[in-house]
């Protein structure tokens, strides 16, 4: 959190770090292995980048969604109450559903730090949809034999 309770937004610091993996996975591919004859290695490069954006994607997500929760368990605690129900479970269990409807309904408790967590989940939420399809675009580029 910062000056006047807002959150901070982290969105543009992971599309940097994104563009900074593209550009040493695009540098890598056209430029290390031109010479290398044998074993082809582009399917390796290409596979190791899209295993290890899904797990930064599925990390990321989780410490968004945290933000969120978090604070809405620590500051309206009624409203926590009614999302974590579970019809079968009971309270504090979790219901996936209404978590769901909590990060994208409207309702912001008239909290304007929740308009903020809620704005930050929804712009990582591009983020990531971006970054997962470019990375299935990016392995066709790099298994793509070129030249060759």
């Amino acid at each position: 959190m910062v000056a006047h309770n807002r959150p901070r937004s982290r969105i543009t610091l992971y599309w940097l770090v994104w563009l900074g993996s593209v550009a040493c996975l695009l540098l890598a591919r056209f430029t290390t292995f031109l010479g290398v004859r044998g074993e082809d290695i582009r399917f390796p490069l290409g596979a190791c980048h899209a295993f290890l954006t899904l797990i930064a994607i599925v990390i990321l997500t989780v410490v968004e969604l945290r933000r969120l929760t978090q604070y809405v368990r620590h500051h309206h605690p009624e409203k926590w109450k009614e999302v974590m129900y579970s019809p079968f479970f009971g309270p504090g269990f979790g219901n996936t559903l209404r978590l769901a409807s909590l990060y994208f309904s409207k309702d912001d408790l008239g909290d304007p730090v929740v308009a903020d967590l809620k704005l930050n989940y929804r712009r990582y939420l591009t983020f990531a949809f971006g970054a997962w399809v470019t990375t299935v675009l990016l392995y066709a580029v790099v298994c793509w034999r070129w030249g060759n």
